[in-house]
């Protein structure tokens, strides 16, 4: 009889080793993609070079083409949709200040705030 005791708790002990390895493997992939979506955020949300803007914000379309998944919620989605579609962001241009009005750096910011990973 102890002998099936220490088999099913062998066998539990395993089990839960499975599960605990692989939800730690689940927790750090998801603080990497937290802290690469971070990174690409705070470039552009604090970046004060108006010039790089269309750059910076090729930081964040390529975070989200890498991570197709982030695109689910809804506000994500719209701003990739609105900001990230435009040739010179795909492309990764620099340049270009003087299309970055009060207003379009306004609404760019309210946007950038909605973004949730």
């Amino acid at each position: 009889m102890s002998e099936i005791i220490s088999g099913v708790v062998g066998l539990v002990g395993v089990a839960l080793g499975y599960f605990l390895q692989r939800w730690t493997e689940v927790s750090n992939e998801q603080k990497a993609i937290k802290a690469e979506f971070t990174e690409a955020y705070s470039t552009v949300y604090y970046s004060c070079n108006v010039g790089n803007k269309y750059y910076y914000l090729s930081l964040l379309r390529r975070f989200f083409l890498r991570h197709p998944e982030c695109l689910t919620k809804e506000a994500n989605k719209a701003f990739f949709d609105k900001w990230l579609t435009d040739i010179a962001v795909e492309e990764g241009m620099t340049g270009g200040g003087n299309a970055w009005t009060k207003e379009k750096l306004t609404d760019l910011y309210l946007d950038l705030e909605k973004l949730k990973v």
